[in-house]
């Protein structure tokens, strides 16, 4: 039963045997982009290789889902960062561009409903207006990990 896989608490959040798994959202606001204040950059790790975890171990029905809803799942949940991966970027982005990253929690275990209708923030491509940020690319980039942003240049409402 998938319950029984991994425990959860509070505070420790979700662990396997021998391994503490905690996957975060990162995203920033950048002060000034072309001609607009305060956009909104939704950061997330770009073509992770394997899983963190199987997806059926992470994703509450995910043998459920079809082809597709599968694709979308584990897309959107490889993009997810570790503490780990989100504490350096975070150290990285206040260190290079003095600019702050907010964080929160995906609650595990995951609704099979939460990723399978919605695209991964990696293949947007819907007309709204954004670009994209291949962070990876500075020159001065050290993070051992892949790290894209999406600019959402949509007016925002505040």
């Amino acid at each position: 039963m998938l319950w029984t896989v991994g425990k959860y608490t509070k505070q420790r959040g979700f662990s396997f045997p021998g391994v503490r798994l905690r996957l975060f959202h990162g995203y920033s606001y950048l002060k000034q982009f072309q001609d607009m204040q305060q956009v909104l950059c939704l950061w997330f790790y770009h073509s992770r290789g394997a899983p963190i975890v199987p997806y059926d171990k992470l994703v509450i029905g995910y043998p459920m889902l079809n082809e597709k809803e599968k694709e979308n799942v584990s897309t959107c949940v490889n993009e997810l960062f570790t503490f780990e991966e989100i504490t350096a970027l975070k150290g990285y982005l206040l260190r290079r561009y003095n600019m702050p990253l907010f964080t929160f929690e995906e609650r595990l275990l995951i609704p099979k409903n939460k990723f399978s209708q919605v695209p991964p923030i990696g293949v947007i491509n819907d007309g709204k207006p954004g670009c994209w940020i291949r962070l990876y690319e500075n020159k001065d980039y050290n993070l051992p990990f892949k790290v894209k942003g999406y600019l959402d240049l949509r007016p925002q409402e505040y």
